[in-house]
């Protein structure tokens, strides 16, 4: 299937570089436990140490997202999941993370 040319008139792809470099984030999850939102994402420090899992929470949907840190040390690609009443944090990685509740 090819790019309809009024969309996509060119295989060139374009970027933008951002200076000084970012903080890049994507490939979102969510959840909402117990009146808390929860995503996890992609997250790529700008001091290119590497991809790990982060993660933001908040109480009002309509507020600001507070960043609680990040996990592991590898290609994340996060999802949730629940089984068997656990909370599934399913990733990339060799290991996945498993709680009972908040």
């Amino acid at each position: 299937m090819n790019e309809d040319p009024a969309i996509c008139s060119t295989n060139v792809a374009e970027y933008e570089v951002h200076d000084p470099e970012q903080n890049a984030y994507g490939d979102w999850a969510a959840i909402a436990i117990g009146g808390r939102y929860y995503l996890f994402c992609d997250y790529d420090p700008a001091e290119g140490l590497y991809m790990s899992v982060g993660r933001v929470t908040v109480s009002d949907i309509n507020e600001p997202f507070k960043w609680c840190g990040h996990v592991e040390k590898r290609r994340p690609a996060p999802d949730m999941m629940l089984a068997e009443g656990r909370f599934y944090l399913v990733t990339q990685q060799a290991t996945d993370y498993v709680s009972p509740g908040p």
